[in-house]
């Protein structure tokens, strides 16, 4: 049974750690997303003139 508790605690932390590690990831690609769009809304603006 101690083995089975050690074993869904690590289980447990190794989970936090990915779920930690998406949202650092969807923060950056979101960050990406609005640098791009900023990019094509000045690119367009350019074309503009």
């Amino acid at each position: 049974m101690e083995e089975y508790l050690h074993y869904m605690k690590t289980l447990r932390s190794q989970m936090n750690d990915v779920e930690e590690q998406a949202a650092k990831i969807s923060v950056e690609e979101e960050m990406q997303l609005t640098n791009v769009r900023t990019l094509e809304k000045d690119i367009d603006s350019g074309f503009s003139y």
